[in-house]
């Protein structure tokens, strides 16, 4: 997902917009590693926090993230990596 790869504002505003206008009251991120690398980046482990910290603030906590790639999905909550 091209939106990772822009940790800043930008995604935090797209992603709780969103979140809002649809009355979410807890968010999963999701998105796919093509290269099918299943473990997170040191880039997603920083979005997720991103994320999770604006969620805490706003009320709506981001639950978990999921990693996708041919050979499966790897859940962060899961794996203990937020």
């Amino acid at each position: 997902m091209e939106k990772l790869k822009r940790i800043g504002r930008q995604l935090l505003l797209e992603v709780f917009s969103e979140a809002l206008a649809q009355r979410a009251t807890a968010i999963i991120v999701a998105h796919n590693h093509p290269s099918g690398v299943l473990e997170p980046s040191a880039e997603d482990r920083e979005v997720t926090r991103r994320l999770k910290k604006a969620g805490d603030i706003l009320g709506m906590p981001i639950i978990d993230h999921l990693v996708f790639s041919e050979e499966g999905f790897i859940s962060m909550l899961e794996g203990n990596m937020f």
